[in-house]
């Protein structure tokens, strides 16, 4: 009994109806993908004969808007890094800034990839074999990472250089994430600035 007025009407509900535990209108990506899911089953319903159209073919799709993020200024990142409460989200921090790797890079980077005497960090796991690459550590961050590691529990070579403090599993973002915005924002940076 669905028609396409239902769901344009779905769409105008869920672009400005405050809801969800943030209590704001939902963006127009997730809506896209609300979407998406609807097409699928009315194929699929259709398909077998168990509807004459698809009501969600012709809904006109809200535009999904990018989200505008910049990259810190090297004044900043000193800023960012004395805000840091958490020593392992500051030795995450200054890794992420000092070598460029990418979030599940430094996620999958294991103690038997960081030469600490060398001052080396071996990237062993990425997207590609291109990206598998040997990095120059500067000495402020060999110290970072030596005392992470007189730090952690986790030591051994197949150990995650990052990790969960009591599990030894691989450092959840998201925890990271919460931890970077709160440095962020005792830095008084605003903006929007991506964790990884």
């Amino acid at each position: 009994s669905l028609r396409p007025r239902d769901f344009a009407a779905f769409v105008r509900d869920c672009m400005t109806r405050p809801q969800g535990k943030h209590d704001r209108p939902l963006s127009g990506k997730f809506v896209n993908l609300l979407l998406n899911v609807a097409h699928s089953v009315y194929m699929a319903a259709y398909a077998e004969e168990l509807v004459q159209a698809n009501p969600v073919a012709g809904v006109k799709r809200p535009k999904a808007q990018k989200r505008r993020w910049r990259i810190l200024e090297p004044a900043e990142v000193g800023r960012v890094l004395a805000a840091f409460t958490d020593e392992q989200a500051r030795t995450i921090f200054l890794t992420l800034m000092l070598t460029g790797v990418r979030r599940f890079e430094l996620q999958a980077l294991r103690w038997r990839d960081v030469n600490l005497v060398q001052g080396v960090l071996r990237v062993a796991e990425s997207k590609s074999e291109e990206g598998e690459r040997t990095i120059a550590l500067s000495p402020g961050l060999v110290d970072a990472l030596m005392a992470h590691y007189r730090r952690t529990a986790y030591r051994g070579d197949d150990e995650y250089v990052f990790c969960h403090p009591t599990r030894g599993s691989k450092v959840d973002h998201e925890w990271y994430a919460s931890r970077f915005r709160a440095a962020l924002a005792e830095a008084g940076i605003t903006d929007y600035v991506r964790p990884f």
